[in-house]
């Protein structure tokens, strides 16, 4: 299952939010939501946001948290 991370190129949390998920060696789409009408209407000022499946993590969250969010669907990563 594709995690994604909703996200604008001049976001600096969207870039700590994929340093996170890069320590933690998940692997992520990024989606930019100014290339979509609809994303962006959907997560304007949310972002950023992982998204799995119909589930989603708003920022901001923690390795903690992060694990916690991908660990159900088994993508979390074998390092703590």
């Amino acid at each position: 299952m594709t995690m994604i991370l909703f996200h604008r190129p001049a976001c600096h949390l969207c870039w700590e939010a994929l340093e996170l998920c890069r320590e933690q060696n998940l692997s992520v789409e990024a989606r930019d939501i100014d290339d979509e009408l609809e994303l962006g209407a959907r997560y304007g000022l949310r972002i950023p946001v992982l998204q799995i499946g119909e589930r989603e993590l708003d920022w901001p969250f923690d390795a903690q948290q992060l694990q916690a969010f991908v660990q159900p669907v088994g993508l979390a990563s074998a390092s703590p």
